[in-house]
C-alpha cells in the first residue's frame, strides 16, 4: 500500500511540474521574442538615422551638446568608444569628435540613437556639465 502511495505522490508532483512549465513557458518565449525584436528595432532605427560628424562639447545624463545643437540621448542609445567597445553616456569622454546617428524632430531636440567616438580631444573628461545654456 505504501508503494502505491509513493507512486501516487510522485505522479502528482510530475503533474504539478508539467502544469507550471506549460503555463510559464509561453511567457518565457514572449520575453525572449520581445528582447530580440527590441534589438531589431534599434538596428532599424540606426540604419535609418541621419548622420553627422561633430564635436561633442558637453553632456548631461540626458543630452549632448555638439556644436550649437542639443541632442537628447536615451539609455537605449548605443555609444561606441574609439576602441569600438560599447560604453555608457557616463563613460563617454567630452570633448570628443564623434559620428552621431540621430532622428530629426520638429517638436523637440533630435534624438541620438548611436554615437561613435572617432577621437577624444585634449582636456577630455567624463564629468557631466551642470546644465546647458538656453
Amino acid at each position: 500500500m505504501k508503494k502505491i502511495s509513493n507512486q501516487w505522490h510522485l505522479g502528482k508532483v510530475c503533474l504539478a511540474v508539467a502544469i507550471i512549465v506549460s503555463v510559464c513557458f509561453p511567457f518565457i518565449g514572449v520575453a525572449a521574442d520581445d528582447a530580440v525584436s527590441s534589438v531589431k528595432i534599434s538596428k532599424h532605427r540606426i540604419d535609418n538615422a541621419l548622420t553627422r560628424e561633430m564635436i561633442i562639447r558637453e553632456k548631461t545624463p540626458m543630452d549632448i551638446l555638439a556644436g550649437e545643437q542639443r541632442f537628447s540621448v536615451s539609455t537605449a542609445a548605443v555609444i561606441m568608444s574609439e576602441e569600438a567597445l560599447q560604453i555608457t553616456l557616463k563613460e563617454m569622454p567630452v570633448p570628443c569628435k564623434a559620428l552621431i546617428y540621430y532622428e530629426a524632430s520638429t517638436a523637440v531636440d533630435p534624438e541620438a540613437v548611436k554615437i561613435e567616438i572617432k577621437e577624444v580631444l585634449a582636456g577630455a573628461s567624463t564629468e557631466w556639465a551642470m546644465a546647458f545654456p538656453d
